[in-house]
């Protein structure tokens, strides 16, 4: 069996059983089965408040100075092998949630970070009512950018077009696919 990792799964979308939500939970289930363990951090209901640019990352001994969501998020991300992105698509691009915590992740890339997340692994699990991919073209470009800046490698992603209701996502082939990537860890 290969080495057990901690994967840390971010959701952003503010139905808890949205469609990504449960994209995710079914990511979870495979990597469960295989010994994996799960961290979780739900974006839209831990209230991670933008980046303000203040460059003061790490002065207070922590990545951000300001005492909000990314406070609970930052040591899961730092424990964690694997981050899993797990959004719904907003305008061709992340959820205002889970970008919010996204562009965070800047102070450790900080001249004065104390901590240093290079070479984790990523996944990227987007959901959308669009059924043209070019339509997610944002998202994955945006993930690719951070990927370079966090040097960080890809594992894989899922694209699952064509859903918009809660529960859409139950009746298509997305959920095994989420499921032998979790196992495939």
């Amino acid at each position: 069996m290969s080495q057990t990792k901690k994967i840390l799964l971010i959701t952003g979308s503010p139905r808890s059983k949205g469609n990504s939500t449960t994209l995710a939970n079914a990511l979870a289930k495979g990597a469960e089965e295989k010994g994996h363990t799960i961290l979780r951090f739900d974006s839209a209901k831990n209230n991670v408040l933008p980046c303000t640019a203040c460059d003061a990352c790490w002065s207070k001994g922590t990545p951000c100075i300001f005492n909000d969501g990314f406070t609970e998020l930052a040591p899961l991300l730092e424990q964690a092998d694997v981050i899993v992105f797990a959004s719904p698509v907003y305008w061709g691009t992340f959820s205002t949630q889970i970008k919010s915590a996204i562009d965070k992740f800047y102070s450790y890339m900080a001249e004065k970070s104390q901590t240093s997340i290079a070479g984790k692994q990523s996944i990227l699990l987007m959901t959308g009512a669009e059924k043209e991919e070019s339509l997610f073209t944002g998202c994955i470009e945006t993930y690719k950018a951070m990927l370079h800046f966090l040097k960080w490698n890809d594992l894989g992603s899922i694209i699952a077009k064509g859903l918009w209701a809660e529960g859409d996502i139950e009746s298509s082939d997305y959920l095994a696919k989420a499921e032998a990537l979790g196992k495939s860890l």
